[in-house]
């Protein structure tokens, strides 16, 4: 695996970001743009969760980005909204990276990340699938996701005390198009369950791109 740190523009600010390739020839490859949690749970680059996550997915033939979310600008009214531009500029940057297919790109939200992305799925209605680990209730409840073209994956675990599985799993039953994966014992940092979560999201992955 190749990793490469690079910046990219959101708005007027330069975003730190890490670019993770698959080892050998990679030519109109897949790959998937990582959304962290929020920092004060330990979202950001550098976490073992989104490194393991990269990791796991170049072993399979599935390129990155992971990148962390820029500050508040003046122009934007809350932080949502600078977050969906940072997201969308993550996707474009993965787009035109070479050795990516175009339209072999994905998201994996996490908490906070699967917020933005659900918050915004019309703009990300040309991606071939997403991964969306233990988002709000109540903004799946919001979102147009039964519009949602690409394939989707949620994912929770039953220790989560910010978002009850019950809840979710309620409401992932009501849109056909979705799967959800709810995980015994973990809560909603991941800690410990890392291996769990990078295996099933890159088993996802694989299935989505026909690796």
């Amino acid at each position: 695996m190749k990793v490469q740190r690079i910046g990219f523009q959101s708005g007027s600010q330069s975003l730190d970001a890490l670019v993770s390739i698959p080892s050998g020839h990679f030519s109109k490859g897949p790959g998937i743009v990582i959304c962290n949690m929020h920092p004060i749970l330990g979202g950001n680059i550098e976490s073992y969760l989104v490194k393991n996550l990269s990791s796991l997915l170049a072993v399979n033939g599935i390129a990155s980005l992971r990148f962390n979310f820029g500050t508040l600008e003046n122009e934007d009214t809350d932080f949502m909204e600078s977050m969906k531009k940072d997201i969308a500029a993550a996707v474009k940057t993965l787009k035109d990276w070479p050795g990516i297919g175009k339209n072999k790109v994905g998201l994996a939200g996490i908490s906070m990340g699967s917020n933005v992305i659900l918050n915004n799925l019309r703009i990300f209605n040309d991606l071939k699938g997403v991964f969306l680990g233990c988002p709000s209730v109540n903004v799946l409840k919001r979102s147009s996701l039964s519009e949602f073209k690409p394939k989707t994956l949620f994912m929770v675990g039953d220790q989560d005390k910010f978002v009850s599985s019950v809840n979710l799993n309620n409401e992932v039953m009501k849109i056909n198009t979705s799967d959800l994966d709810i995980v015994h014992g973990a809560d909603h940092t991941w800690t410990g369950f890392e291996d769990i979560l990078a295996k099933k999201v890159t088993d996802f992955f694989t299935k989505v791109f026909s690796l």
